[in-house]
């Protein structure tokens, strides 16, 4: 399938789940993080929209993502569960 031919074929879907209700929205792009200040929390700031957001997934509305030592133990984590993974692999010869 040439890309105009695939183009064409992804337009086509994108404007049949548009007309069905179906189509996700567009997606909103964070251009910064805001650390707390006084008595506000963290806020994040949208591309093209001046006022900033809390964001309300798991540990963001309380700056966790941004916390050092949680960043620090999710990269300990990571590579713990790599090391195994890769012991693992090489005791069932898959190494």
């Amino acid at each position: 399938m040439s890309l105009t031919a695939l183009d064409n074929a992804l337009e086509q879907e994108t404007g049949r789940l548009e007309s069905e209700g179906r189509a996700n929205p567009p997606e909103r792009i964070l251009e910064r993080y805001i650390p707390a200040q006084g008595n506000s929390g963290p806020r994040y700031k949208l591309q093209g929209v001046d006022t900033p957001f809390i964001r309300m997934n798991p540990n963001a509305y309380l700056s966790l993502s941004h916390h050092l030592e949680l960043i620090k133990a999710a990269h300990t984590a990571a590579d713990i569960d790599f090391v195994l993974e890769a012991i693992s692999r090489s005791d069932k010869g898959m190494g």
